[in-house]
């Protein structure tokens, strides 16, 4: 059994070390060593005046370990500064590999909204994320990097509810997760 402390920290530590798409990396500070982002698609639309990327059809971003597939990803900037990326798939699926030690990190959902002002991201509509064995889902999985806050919902009709499962360390017992 764990407590509740253990179980938030679980929770936070899963969904900040997703933060999809690498995106907190795409608007980080200068000491964060940043990658640069690999754009594959079929189309892709630069809309200058409007602050605005489209690229559509087979999306994959790539930025070091990290890797998101879409059908759709749109980015948005004000006054030459990332504000917001929307991914859109059937589903949308993000991989991070970590360390040896640390099984991979995997998430997916039809839509992902990440705001980066606000530091904030929003996963929707069948919304999993999930970590070796460990695994948290709903239908909508909201993380808030400032404020440190994970809140995940169950859709409107009640029938997907939230899920989590957290596994214990074999050796120890003890339910954290293994990251690096």
């Amino acid at each position: 059994m764990f407590n509740n402390f253990s179980h938030q920290i679980t929770l936070k530590t899963m969904v900040a070390a997703i933060l999809l798409l690498s995106m907190t990396s795409l608007s980080a500070a200068p000491k964060a060593p940043i990658e640069p982002i690999n754009i594959d698609a079929d189309n892709a639309k630069i809309l200058e005046k409007e602050g605005k990327s489209i690229y559509t059809g087979n999306v994959v971003l790539v930025q070091g370990a990290t890797k998101v597939t879409a059908d759709k990803i749109t980015v948005l900037s004000k006054n030459g500064k990332l504000s917001q990326i929307v991914a859109e798939g059937s589903p949308v699926t993000y991989q991070q590999a970590n360390q040896p030690k640390a099984p991979d990190i995997k998430a997916e959902a039809t839509l992902v909204e990440y705001y980066a002002l606000e530091k904030r991201i929003v996963l929707l509509n069948n919304a999993k994320l999930t970590q070796g064995k460990n695994s948290f889902s709903g239908n909508r999985i909201e993380y808030n990097a400032i404020s440190e806050v994970v809140t995940a919902s169950q859709s409107k009709t009640g029938k997907e509810r939230v899920r989590v499962t957290i596994q214990p360390d074999k050796k120890s017992g003890d339910t954290k997760l293994q990251l690096p």
